[in-house]
């Protein structure tokens, strides 16, 4: 009887402990942190990342795998600089491949959701707020084809979320390239001084199905942005008024009717032989129109 009691004891005292830990874990957000980089002339945003402006601002690294293998070392190197001046927040990123060649890329209309995430794409997500609830996402694929969502309550994400923002891609034999532009009249954030972000940077391998992230935490952990890590030291931003943004956007494609028996009104029959496919152009103009009349306030218009 007295063997039996202490083993109970120590099993219990065991699962005890393990659900503590667990439990710590969970309400612990990121302690990773970047001191962001303040610079005076801006870089030219071509997807080419030879500006002097990035010359002296650190690399960012230390990402880790988020899919397939949580917590794994990525099988790809990513390097990102980030930086800003009194308008707007920059974004540099190197995404190294060993196999350039495969990346995956598909054209597609601004914020086709499913054409963009069947390519490569990089993206990074900004609590400017800090309110760790709340963050907004810009993210690029390999052809340079934008898309932005808002997170909201740590927890959903609304796609229709727009912003007027700046992105461009390159190639060489390492692998892309991607330099993007983020006004800061498009974010919400506090009039102190000195302002701390919330901040993650994700990349897709679409071939190898691997998301990468600056900060990754164990599965089964809930929040998006309560999870982020900070970016620091962000002062002397321009005072942000009533602003209107204009952007617009043209897409061109190539489409291919495969159903030729409504293209043939003389074949009705499935076992008839088909015409030749109908191939034709696809063009598509529209307008991303942003108002801000308050850092609180702004009027969102899809053309």
């Amino acid at each position: 009887m007295t063997k039996h009691i202490i083993i109970s004891l120590i099993i219990f005292t065991i699962s005890f402990s393990g659900q503590n830990e667990t439990l710590d874990f969970q309400n612990t957000e990121s302690t990773k942190s970047i001191k962001i980089s303040k610079i005076l002339s801006p870089p030219i945003i071509d997807g080419l990342l030879e500006d002097a402006a990035w010359f002296d601002v650190p690399n960012i690294s230390d990402f880790i795998q988020d899919e397939p293998y949580n917590m794994a070392v990525p099988t790809e190197k990513t390097e990102v600089k980030i930086a800003y001046d009194e308008h707007s927040i920059y974004i540099a990123a190197r995404l190294f491949d060993v196999f350039p060649k495969e990346i995956t890329k598909h054209m597609g209309r601004r914020d086709g959701w499913r054409k963009v995430m069947m390519s490569d794409w990089f993206s990074i997500e900004i609590d400017s707020y800090h309110d760790h609830q709340t963050a907004f996402e810009f993210l690029v694929n390999s052809m340079g084809v934008q898309f932005d969502d808002m997170v909201f309550d740590d927890s959903y994400r609304n796609t229709e979320w727009n912003a007027v923002w700046e992105a461009e891609v390159s190639f060489d034999e390492h692998g892309w390239n991607l330099e993007m532009r983020i006004p800061f009249s498009v974010l919400r954030f506090s009039n102190d001084s000195e302002i701390t972000m919330g901040i993650n940077l994700n990349r897709y391998i679409q071939r190898k199905n691997e998301l990468m992230s600056w900060v990754v935490f164990p599965r089964g952990q809930a929040g998006i942005a309560s999870k982020f890590g900070h970016l620091e030291g962000i002062s002397g931003l321009e005072n942000q008024k009533k602003t209107l943004m204009i952007s617009p956007y043209v897409t061109q494609g190539i489409f291919n009717k495969n159903n030729h028996i409504l293209s043939d009104p003389d074949k009705t029959d499935p076992t008839d032989k088909y015409n030749e496919p109908k191939w034709g152009n696809e063009f598509r103009l529209g307008l991303d129109i942003k108002y801000l009349i308050t850092q609180d306030i702004v009027n969102d218009i899809a053309l």
